[in-house]
């Protein structure tokens, strides 16, 4: 498809406090991101209104919209998500948000504004038109103010069967008007949505170390349903980047590993060839690559922040006198 059109979503790292606030998408006080990543989670909490957030949590953690107020079930207690911990309300619209925007989002017509239904269904009227007057006989130079229109939205539907031409006269009037009406009925799927853009800022954050992990896992296998998904994560946590290349390495690796063997492996749903990941540091100012030639992680990379706390730790140990 020459056409694609994303679905841009933001998902801030002040998720917690949109959380914590009842009703926060029914405040209006100017445009920003938290009040944009509001609406978002608010349309995703219309779709989905329960979800298992246990494989994440590793306690059994589940939330439901009851009468319009979100709660959580937490090992066997029901709470108001505002009063939920920061970890459930982090983890809670990310998750929920993320469903949405990849999976649920695909599963029906794009909404329009008025404005924009009314101009789509006016062009398809102008178009039929068009095909039809052509069909009849209608000699094609007279059609010279819709050619470049024409040919245009013929090549953005090249994929939808309809033919691709440089002038009008390069097809039949038969063949020009059947062209005219597949573009037509194609005409919705350039009004949906082709693909999610993910912008997620430090996901870790309120996160445990091992749920960072199994949030990585998560994601990736989200993300490989079939569609050009894509996202860009920014972050300060090791164990996301630790658990990003686990998934690099699985993906660079696959082929060698027994079968039977791969359900070993926590990450293995979410296996990525490495090339398909870009990973970088900023350093100053400075965007620096930090993956090896096979697309790995750099294990001095990785080292560099252990290595640095651990140094201090280890010479401190040469004072320490076990009393025993």
């Amino acid at each position: 498809m020459v056409f694609a059109y994303p679905k841009i979503c933001y998902i801030p790292s002040e998720r917690n406090f949109v959380a914590g606030v009842p009703n926060f998408n029914k405040y209006n006080e100017g445009n920003n991101v938290l009040l944009y990543f509001a609406y978002d989670w608010s349309e995703a909490k219309e779709e989905i209104k329960k979800l298992d957030i246990s494989n994440l949590l590793n306690r059994k953690v589940s939330y439901e919209n009851i009468n319009d107020k979100d709660y959580i079930f937490d090992n066997g207690s029901k709470l108001l998500l505002t009063n939920a911990s920061s970890g459930v309300q982090s983890v809670l619209p990310l998750c929920q948000t993320i469903i949405y925007m990849l999976s649920n989002l695909y599963q029906k017509q794009r909404a329009l504004s008025p404005s924009k239904e009314m101009a789509k269904k006016d062009f398809a009227t102008e178009m039929i038109m068009v095909a039809n007057r052509i069909a009849n006989g209608e000699n094609i130079s007279n059609f010279k103010k819709h050619s470049n229109r024409l040919i245009s939205i013929f090549k953005i539907l090249e994929s939808f069967d309809v033919k691709v031409i440089n002038k009008l006269s390069d097809l039949s009037p038969r063949d020009l008007s059947h062209n005219i009406y597949e573009a037509v009925h194609a005409m919705d799927q350039l009004f949906n949505y082709h693909f999610t853009q993910l912008f997620i800022e430090e996901p870790e954050q309120n996160l445990f170390p091992d749920t960072q992990q199994e949030f990585v896992y998560w994601l990736l296998e989200m993300m490989q349903n079939g569609k050009d998904h894509a996202a860009i994560i920014t972050t300060h946590s090791p164990y996301i980047l630790f658990a990003l290349n686990n998934c690099m390495m699985g993906g660079l690796v696959r082929d060698n590993i027994p079968e039977e063997e791969t359900s070993d492996f926590p990450s293995h749903s979410a296996w990525i060839k490495p090339k398909l990941i870009s990973v970088f540091e900023l350093d100053n100012g400075t965007l620096r690559c930090v993956q090896d030639e096979d697309g790995i992680i750099e294990d001095n990379y990785l080292n560099k922040a252990y290595k640095k706390n651990s140094e201090e730790y280890l010479e401190l140990l040469n004072y320490y006198e076990d009393e025993e």
